[in-house]
């Protein structure tokens, strides 16, 4: 069974995930998490979840190759990310992925992972935001029978 986890910008969906995934047995994926430069807010960082272990994912100070929207990715992060994604799938884990967003609608960033995880119908939790949730279950209708959670800023 897939799980949506979704809500606006800032509505605290990656900390409603991490208490809702702490119950489940069998869980691995990333976590997507806000990293700062002092006050300064300068993009994300990867998770691991079964590790903790964390990685650069998108900058807006960073320069690299490739952008998505105002940010950098960083190719070793994303790269380290696609992998304990795709090891999740392959041990038939509940796969978490926070998040799946406008780039994976534009076939890009984790587009496989999702497609894989899809075709091979693994049990997983899935971060959309709220105002592209009508686009992904277009796109993807086998995402139309999965359980939708709503999150709002007071169930941080």
């Amino acid at each position: 069974m897939i799980t949506i986890v979704t809500g606006g910008t800032n509505a605290y969906k990656t900390t409603y995930v991490e208490k809702f995934v702490a119950g489940i047995e069998n869980v691995d994926g990333i976590l997507s998490k806000k990293r700062f430069f002092g006050e300064r807010f300068d993009g994300y960082f990867v998770e691991h979840i079964g590790s903790g272990i964390r990685d650069d994912f998108l900058s807006l100070s960073v320069p690299s190759g490739e952008k998505i929207g105002e940010f950098y990715i960083q190719k070793k992060g994303l790269e380290f990310a696609k992998k304990a994604i795709r090891i999740a799938i392959d041990e038939k884990k509940v796969v978490v992925i926070d998040e799946v967003g406008q780039a994976e609608l534009s076939e890009r960033l984790f587009y496989e992972e999702l497609m894989l995880l899809i075709s091979k119908e693994v049990d997983a939790v899935l971060v959309i935001r709220e105002s592209l949730l009508a686009s992904y279950l277009e796109k993807f209708p086998q995402l139309k029978s999965a359980k939708i959670i709503e999150v709002t800023r007071n169930e941080k």
